[in-house]
Formats: C-alpha cells, sequence, structure tokens
C-alpha cells in the first residue's frame, strides 16, 4: 500500500491472475488487541506497575502512518484503552511523535489508569 495514503497499490494487486489480496477486519482486530491488553494490565498491575500509582505509561507502534489498516488498529486500540482523543468526529490516529531524528530520551503514547 501506498503508505501517505493507504491506497492498495493496484499494480501489485494485477501482477497476475493468480495475485490475491487477502486482509482481514482492522476494527475488529484492533479492538481485541486493545481489549487483551488492557486485561493483561489488569491482571498484572501488581508486576508492571513499578512505582506502585496505578499509572502505566504506554508506547503504541502505529505500522505505517496513512495505511488504512494501521489507522483502524490504532483508533481501535485507542478507543478500548479508554485513551482515544476525538479530531474532527473521529478518533486521532496521528502519531503522538515518532522520534525520527532520535533526540527524545522519552516517547509515550497515552496512560491508562488501573483501579483508580
Amino acid at each position: 500500500s501506498n503508505s501517505s495514503t493507504g491506497e492498495l497499490d493496484t499494480t501489485a494487486l494485477n501482477f497476475n491472475d493468480d495475485t490475491y489480496y487477502v486482509g482481514f477486519d482492522a476494527n475488529q482486530g484492533a479492538e481485541l488487541q486493545g481489549t487483551m491488553i488492557k486485561e493483561y494490565i489488569e491482571k498484572n498491575i501488581d508486576t508492571i506497575d513499578r512505582n506502585g500509582d496505578g499509572v502505566i505509561g504506554y508506547v503504541l507502534a502505529i505500522g505505517d502512518i496513512g495505511h488504512i489498516d494501521s489507522i483502524a488498529r490504532t483508533r481501535g486500540v485507542r478507543n478500548a484503552l479508554g485513551t482515544a482523543v476525538e479530531t474532527d468526529g473521529a478518533v486521532n490516529s496521528e502519531p503522538i511523535g515518532t522520534n525520527t531524528d532520535g533526540s527524545a530520551t522519552i516517547v509515550k503514547d497515552g496512560q491508562i489508569e488501573v483501579n483508580g
């Protein structure tokens, strides 16, 4: 796919008669991923909350910026974790920071408050 527009590469899809695109429901997959992460955190809060404040900071790897499945997964995970921020009526799927220049010592997408 085109990483800036999310459009499928039709040249690759039409390579020959034996070329197929196999996809999945990215929204449903993202919701499941987010739910699994949230349940894991809730069940293991005593061992992963290193300072005991009930807040877990996290980094969300979002994949290709602009790819339609990356957008859906990012929105779904943020919804499930309760960290979604709406922009123009939709959950924002933009990265918080990419640290492409390596200057950041901390990169955090959001935080989850557990049992609080």
